[in-house]
């Protein structure tokens, strides 16, 4: 049984999950007591975040999950964790606002994904799958994060509380 009591092993869409779904609760971290002295993205380092920045993959990744944590940080209740395994996937990373929805967050580097053109059809079958288990799904391309790393964070804010995105 999980330790996270909030946490039932039932997707928000009713089905049940795999022992792997069960313990994604206990991959994310709470934010909010991390607040003290982070006033700018940059505040958002490896030291002050050491639990979820130390596992962060590539550089777009950092940019999008260092200026969503910026804008969260006082969020009471808000849980985050990177490079978080779901049965076979790797997500780049996990939020969840209380008891709502968790959404899975993607961010694709242009160079990887136009190169290997089966990794675009996996990450396709990746976001159907997710979506069929009950999660949302946030998929950024490296140009999206480059152009406006901030409208981006603001969009996976605005899934996390239902809100309709930007």
């Amino acid at each position: 049984m999980p330790s996270n009591p909030e946490h039932s092993g039932i997707a928000p869409n009713g089905q049940r999950l795999s022992p792997t779904w069960s313990v994604v609760a206990q991959s994310l971290y709470p934010i909010s007591h991390y607040a003290q002295g982070v006033k700018a993205p940059e505040d958002v380092t490896p030291l002050t975040f050491l639990g979820i920045m130390k596992h962060v993959e590539s550089e777009i990744e950092r940019r999008l999950l260092r200026t969503f944590l910026w804008l969260e940080v006082g969020t009471p209740d808000m849980h985050v964790g990177a490079q978080v395994n779901l049965d076979c996937f790797r997500c780049d990373f996990v939020a969840r606002l209380g008891s709502g929805p968790i959404v899975v967050v993607e961010a694709d580097g242009a160079e990887f994904h136009a190169k290997f053109g089966q990794q675009a059809t996996r990450d396709r079958y990746r976001d159907r799958y997710m979506i069929s288990r009950g999660f949302l799904l946030a998929r950024f391309t490296g140009a999206e994060i480059h152009a406006d790393e901030i409208r981006c964070a603001r969009q996976i804010g605005s899934m996390l509380r239902g809100e309709v995105i930007d």
